[in-house]
Protein backbone atom coordinates (compact mmCIF):
# COMPACT_ATOMS: atom_id res chain seq x y z
CA UNK A 1 0.00 0.00 0.00
CA UNK A 2 2.89 2.32 0.81
CA UNK A 3 4.34 1.86 -2.71
CA UNK A 4 0.97 2.45 -4.35
CA UNK A 5 0.53 5.73 -2.48
CA UNK A 6 4.05 6.79 -3.49
CA UNK A 7 3.38 5.89 -7.13
CA UNK A 8 0.12 7.86 -7.17
CA UNK A 9 1.85 10.87 -5.62
CA UNK A 10 4.60 10.75 -8.29
CA UNK A 11 2.12 10.42 -11.15
CA UNK A 12 0.02 13.28 -9.82
CA UNK A 13 3.11 15.48 -9.48
CA UNK A 14 4.22 14.74 -13.04
CA UNK A 15 0.71 15.46 -14.31
CA UNK A 16 0.55 18.90 -12.66
CA UNK A 17 4.12 19.79 -13.59
CA UNK A 18 3.41 19.05 -17.23
CA UNK A 19 0.83 21.85 -17.27
CA UNK A 20 2.93 24.34 -15.34
CA UNK A 21 6.24 24.05 -17.21
CA UNK A 22 7.08 26.17 -20.21
CA UNK A 23 7.48 24.22 -23.43
CA UNK A 24 11.24 23.88 -23.93
CA UNK A 25 10.91 21.38 -26.76
CA UNK A 26 10.46 23.79 -29.64
CA UNK A 27 10.20 22.22 -33.01
CA UNK A 28 13.44 21.27 -34.73
CA UNK A 29 13.58 21.55 -38.49
CA UNK A 30 15.61 19.50 -40.92
CA UNK A 31 17.65 21.73 -43.19
CA UNK A 32 19.16 20.09 -46.26
CA UNK A 33 22.70 21.15 -47.17
CA UNK A 34 23.61 20.17 -50.74
CA UNK A 35 27.20 20.17 -51.97
CA UNK A 36 27.41 20.94 -55.69
CA UNK A 37 30.83 22.61 -55.76
CA UNK A 38 32.78 19.87 -57.54
CA UNK A 39 34.88 19.07 -54.44
CA UNK A 40 34.43 17.45 -51.04
CA UNK A 41 33.77 19.89 -48.23
CA UNK A 42 34.07 20.04 -44.48
CA UNK A 43 31.34 21.96 -42.70
CA UNK A 44 30.20 22.81 -39.23
CA UNK A 45 26.89 24.27 -38.19
CA UNK A 46 26.53 26.47 -35.15
CA UNK A 47 24.24 29.01 -33.54
CA UNK A 48 26.77 31.85 -33.68
CA UNK A 49 29.70 32.97 -35.75
CA UNK A 50 32.64 30.61 -35.35
CA UNK A 51 36.28 30.75 -36.35
CA UNK A 52 38.30 28.33 -38.42
CA UNK A 53 40.28 27.47 -35.29
CA UNK A 54 37.11 26.44 -33.44
CA UNK A 55 36.09 24.21 -36.35
CA UNK A 56 39.40 22.39 -36.61
CA UNK A 57 39.82 22.01 -32.88
CA UNK A 58 36.45 20.24 -32.97
CA UNK A 59 36.92 18.37 -36.25
CA UNK A 60 36.49 15.01 -34.53
CA UNK A 61 33.25 15.95 -32.81
CA UNK A 62 31.75 18.77 -34.81
CA UNK A 63 32.97 19.11 -38.38
CA UNK A 64 31.44 16.90 -41.01
CA UNK A 65 32.70 15.81 -44.41
CA UNK A 66 30.37 15.93 -47.40
CA UNK A 67 31.37 14.58 -50.81
CA UNK A 68 30.50 16.35 -54.05
CA UNK A 69 26.91 15.82 -55.22
CA UNK A 70 25.85 14.63 -51.76
CA UNK A 71 23.56 16.23 -49.24
CA UNK A 72 23.23 16.17 -45.48
CA UNK A 73 20.49 16.99 -43.02
CA UNK A 74 21.20 19.61 -40.36
CA UNK A 75 18.77 19.74 -37.46
CA UNK A 76 18.18 23.26 -36.20
CA UNK A 77 15.67 24.77 -33.80
CA UNK A 78 14.52 27.84 -35.75
CA UNK A 79 12.53 29.09 -32.76
CA UNK A 80 15.78 30.03 -31.03
CA UNK A 81 16.65 33.75 -31.13
CA UNK A 82 19.91 33.29 -33.03
CA UNK A 83 20.61 32.34 -36.63
CA UNK A 84 21.95 29.17 -38.15
CA UNK A 85 25.60 29.60 -39.12
CA UNK A 86 27.35 27.13 -41.46
CA UNK A 87 31.05 27.48 -42.18
CA UNK A 88 32.46 25.56 -45.17
CA UNK A 89 35.97 24.54 -46.19
CA UNK A 90 36.73 22.85 -49.50
CA UNK A 91 39.04 19.87 -49.30
CA UNK A 92 41.20 21.44 -52.03
CA UNK A 93 41.57 24.65 -49.97
CA UNK A 94 42.77 22.67 -46.96
CA UNK A 95 45.27 20.84 -49.15
CA UNK A 96 46.40 24.07 -50.86
CA UNK A 97 46.79 26.33 -47.80
CA UNK A 98 47.23 23.87 -44.92
CA UNK A 99 45.54 23.95 -41.54
CA UNK A 100 48.05 26.32 -39.96
CA UNK A 101 47.39 29.05 -42.55
CA UNK A 102 43.62 28.50 -42.40
CA UNK A 103 43.54 28.72 -38.59
CA UNK A 104 45.91 31.69 -38.30
CA UNK A 105 44.08 33.69 -40.99
CA UNK A 106 40.55 32.47 -40.16
CA UNK A 107 40.22 31.38 -43.77
CA UNK A 108 37.11 29.59 -45.00
CA UNK A 109 35.49 29.14 -48.37
CA UNK A 110 31.97 30.14 -47.35
CA UNK A 111 30.04 31.18 -44.29
CA UNK A 112 26.26 31.05 -44.46
CA UNK A 113 24.16 32.82 -41.84
CA UNK A 114 20.39 32.40 -42.02
CA UNK A 115 17.52 33.58 -39.86
CA UNK A 116 14.29 31.69 -39.33
CA UNK A 117 12.64 33.70 -42.11
CA UNK A 118 15.55 33.08 -44.50
CA UNK A 119 15.32 29.32 -43.95
CA UNK A 120 11.57 29.30 -44.41
CA UNK A 121 11.85 31.31 -47.65
CA UNK A 122 14.45 28.84 -48.94
CA UNK A 123 12.22 25.88 -48.05
CA UNK A 124 14.93 24.73 -45.61
CA UNK A 125 17.34 23.92 -48.46
CA UNK A 126 20.88 25.34 -48.76
CA UNK A 127 22.94 24.63 -51.85
CA UNK A 128 26.70 25.23 -51.87
CA UNK A 129 28.04 25.69 -55.40
CA UNK A 130 31.51 26.92 -54.49
CA UNK A 131 30.75 30.58 -55.19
Amino acid sequence: MKYLTYLMLCLTSVFFLSFSCEDFTKETYDIRLENLCGDSIYYMDWDRAITAKEVFLNIEGGAYKLANNESAIIEHNIELPYPLVIIIFKKSSIEKYGLQYIIENNYYDKCFQYSKEDLQNMDFRITYTGK
